[in-house]
């Protein structure tokens, strides 16, 4: 069976539609390294795959704040990112699915890697461990284990565009991988799951330093 890497057509979709209203700020703009969460979180996909950022609350503050990225990865010959916008984006995270892979149809994607940009901790590393996994099983969603149950980061096959194109609610695609329990095989990290920055609280934790 050929590998993940290059044997497959993904399309990144960046979940960035949120209002932050726990943060009191459009959180996915807050500093994070050298960058901010959101430029972290298009940094995991962008030079690999076609990734569309799905917008909502913020869209032109978002497509600002990554205007010197879309820069650098159109000098450096990568493929630009696409911003979709998503008019329902308050009706909850599957709706922003729905449009980030109904928009990946532009790259004719046989598989779609979703992620949310509020998780600091995500990595390229990820990236390419769950492109392996998805290469050795590439009929099955490659999901994330949370004691709660499986989650995005995640990659699905195409043939599950129909459940993602209709499916709606603030649970995103956790109704679909508890539906198809049958079809999922779970990444197990070897440090705590994923961590989402939602509050002051988590920035200041994730950060050691208090949200300014």
């Amino acid at each position: 069976m050929p590998d993940g890497d290059n044997s497959f057509k993904y399309a990144g979709i960046i979940l960035a539609a949120g209002a932050s209203r726990r943060m009191g700020v459009p959180k996915l703009l807050l500093p994070l390294g050298s960058g901010s969460l959101l430029i972290n979180a298009v940094g995991v996909l962008a030079e690999l795959m076609p990734t569309f950022v799905v917008t909502g609350a913020y869209p032109i503050e978002t497509e600002n704040h990554l205007q010197n990225f879309q820069d650098r990865l159109t000098e450096e010959g990568f493929a630009p990112l696409r911003f979709v916008y998503n008019p329902g984006w308050k009706t909850g995270m599957a709706g922003s699915i729905a449009v980030g892979v109904k928009a990946a149809a532009a790259v004719n994607a046989s598989a779609y890697f979703i992620i949310v940009a509020d998780q600091p901790g995500l990595s390229a590393e990820h990236t390419f461990e769950y492109r392996d996994v998805f290469g050795r099983n590439p009929t099955k969603i490659i999901a994330t284990h949370y004691p709660e149950g499986p989650g995005v980061p995640a990659i699905f096959p195409a043939r599950f565009r129909e459940q993602l194109l209709t499916n709606r609610g603030q649970a995103g695609a956790k109704r679909i991988l508890r539906e198809f329990p049958e079809e999922v095989i779970v990444v197990r990290e070897n440090h705590p799951p994923f961590f989402d920055i939602d509050t002051p609280e988590d920035y200041e934790q994730f950060m050691g330093r208090p949200l300014e």
